[in-house]
């Protein structure tokens, strides 16, 4: 009978199970396969997304192709979009065996502004890659002239890039001009001021960029921060510290000297801490709420006293225990 039993329970179940996964699989499959269109469709616009030209953008990588150079042709120019605030890479080798040549590289911003960024200190190589870096200042396209100053008929290979993106927007800066800018600061605050050229200089060009920079606060008073003082390297800044006194908005002027006649620079602001707690000692209010203030004084405790009141705590303590020892005892006797 138990066999019986089991066989019909068997019967039973069987038709259940196969129904259940029919179930499932009328649930699951149109969605698995969805899924597999879905993610189809999108390695498909994946795929058209990378083959699309970002120049537009000034984003990522923004060109990427191999030039001729020949001796009808020993210029090429790009005019690539970029964007402010960003620093790009400007990248390019030889990329035919056993040819060299010298390359000069000139950069003119959509203001017109003209930019000598690059050229070679020694002949240009077979696929020995040089990296120029430039930080933007003005948004728009930019005209890039790579000139092949000597060398035979080669092909070379031109990338350009976007890299990291600046704290603060650039701006250029002329030889012998005044700049000035406006910074709002708190009172009672330090910060840091570091100032950095963005533009390089192509070898061999003075590169000589010297600054007076003074900072005025809301009240007029003057401060002297640099009286001549170089900035030498590319995108390496000098900086120098300033407690504020009262807060508001400051005037930043500098003076430049520079043999180039356009040079970007960047300054950027890093407030570093509260120097104090504003209290002023000679404010009305201050001296008002210091006479008021209630002082709580604590009572004086001799010492004498002090042990003694211990001692006699302590003596009461123990001759409470023995008693309630003794009481304790004689009960349970």
């Amino acid at each position: 009978m138990k066999i019986k039993n089991i066989v019909k329970c068997k019967k039973k179940i069987a038709p259940g199970i196969i129904l259940l996964f029919f179930l499932v699989g009328v649930v699951f499959i149109p969605n698995v396969i969805n899924i597999q269109k879905m993610n189809s469709q999108n390695t498909e616009i994946s795929v058209l997304g990378s083959e699309l030209n970002t120049q537009d953008l000034g984003e990522g990588l923004i060109h990427d192709k191999v030039h001729t150079f020949h001796e009808n042709h020993r210029q090429i120019v790009l005019n690539p979009y970029l964007l402010n605030q960003s620093f790009y890479h400007i990248k390019f080798a030889v990329v035919t065996d056993e040819h060299e040549c010298h390359m000069n590289l000139t950069l003119i911003d959509p203001n017109g502004l003209i930019y000598h960024i690059f050229k070679s200190e020694v002949p240009m190589r077979f696929n020995a890659y040089y990296t120029v870096p430039y930080g933007v200042a003005v948004t728009g396209n930019h005209t890039l002239i790579f000139t092949e100053t000597e060398g035979p008929n080669l092909n070379i290979h031109i990338s350009i890039y976007q890299g990291d993106k600046m704290s603060d927007i650039p701006f250029p800066v002329h030889p012998e001009e005044n700049h000035n800018c406006s910074i709002n600061l708190e009172t009672d605050t330090m910060y840091k001021f570091y100032i950095s050229r963005v533009s390089p200089i192509a070898y061999s060009l003075d590169a000589t960029l010297e600054i007076n920079l003074n900072l005025t606060d809301p009240n007029g008073i003057v401060f002297i921060i640099f009286n001549s003082k170089p900035i030498m390297a590319f995108n390496t800044p000098i900086d120098f510290p300033f407690g504020t006194a009262v807060g508001g908005f400051y005037s930043m002027d500098f003076k430049n000297y520079q043999v180039q006649l356009n040079i970007n620079i960047l300054v950027h602001l890093v407030r570093i801490r509260k120097i104090s707690t504003e209290l002023n000692s000679s404010d009305v209010g201050n001296q008002t709420n210091t006479t008021n203030s209630s002082i709580k004084t604590v009572p004086f405790i001799p010492p004498t006293a002090f042990y003694g009141g211990v001692g006699i705590v302590g003596m009461v303590a123990i001759i409470a225990l023995v008693i309630g020892y003794i009481n304790k005892k004689k009960y349970n006797n």
